[in-house]
């Protein structure tokens, strides 16, 4: 008598491919589930950093203006602060021997219009007045100006002490009562070195 042994079949099951693909579909959910999140994260966290830069960019600004200048040769207003600069377009200073005293190249407004900041500068008809040069009539159209920081929410400058003579700049980037979007307030005080 002869013994009839049946091959063991070595293909996949119809059941068995079922569930691998259940399987990799779940696994396939959760990573782009995570990957969302992850782009989320990195979206938050960008926009946070570009808050950042932005104020620390007016407030690094402003206050080294604000540093080079005279108490005298400031004035504020609800929209922004005007002061008077000694720093060339190269950043370097002048001095005139002759009187003593520090050659004001220009004007520097720091304009705020609710939305943006930007610096505005003209120059001053004569820069080698070492005295006090007189205040522009307007700075708009403005020669030069650069946008320093957008989506501001607020930007106030007020002076909270007159000896030694001390200047607060408050600002908010972003909005700090919406939830969906990133806000951050920072504030300086700094005031003329002369």
């Amino acid at each position: 008598m002869r013994a009839v042994c049946s091959k063991p079949n070595s293909g996949i099951s119809f059941i068995e491919l079922l569930v691998a693909t259940s399987i990799m579909a779940l696994i396939s959910v959760g990573a782009f589930v995570i990957l969302a999140e992850g782009s989320k994260y990195l979206t938050a966290n960008q926009m946070a950093v570009d808050a950042q830069r932005s104020g620390l960019a007016i407030l690094s600004s402003l206050g080294a203006d604000l540093q080079a200048t005279k108490p005298n040769l400031i004035s504020t207003s609800g929209q922004g602060i005007v002061l008077a600069t000694p720093f060339n377009q190269d950043r370097s200073v002048e001095f005139d021997l002759t009187n003593s005293g520090i050659r004001w190249q220009s004007w520097v407004c720091y304009y705020y219009d609710g939305q943006d900041v930007t610096r505005r500068e003209r120059p001053i008809s004569t820069p080698s007045d070492p005295g006090t040069p007189p205040a522009p009539s307007s700075f708009s159209p403005a020669p030069i100006a650069k946008v320093l920081g957008t989506n501001i929410s607020r930007f106030t400058v007020t002076q909270t002490s007159s000896v030694p003579s001390l200047w607060s700049v408050r600002l908010t980037v972003g909005s700090m009562a919406d939830t969906s979007t990133y806000g951050i307030e920072l504030e300086s005080e700094t005031g003329p070195r002369n």
